[in-house]
């Protein structure tokens, strides 16, 4: 129970810090000086797999039961996530490297 509360807790850490990385890609979205074409169509992209992860890690956090482990849709839920944070994430990088 008290690993369950802890990962729950972290998983909803992430979820808020997702929050504030979303916004202040947001911001850049809107204020980076002239880019390519690939760039720019790189951006929509990451723009979106980044808040669909945040928003599968939100779904995931609030089916989990606080002192219980998570059922297996919840995993598959987490998993699912982390495979399209990486995603989103490589593009990231591609974009700013």
């Amino acid at each position: 129970p008290d690993l369950a509360r802890l990962a729950t807790g972290l998983t909803a850490a992430g979820v808020v810090t997702g929050v504030v990385a979303i916004a202040t890609g947001a911001v850049a979205f809107f204020t980076v000086p002239a880019h390519t074409a690939e760039a720019h169509r790189l951006m929509y992209w990451h723009l979106g797999l980044m808040v669909g992860a945040v928003t599968v890690f939100a779904g995931a956090t609030v089916a989990r039961r606080r002192n219980e482990p998570p059922s297996a849709w919840v995993r598959v839920g987490g998993l699912i996530g982390t495979l399209v944070l990486l995603l989103g994430a490589y593009l990231g990088g591609r974009l700013v490297y």
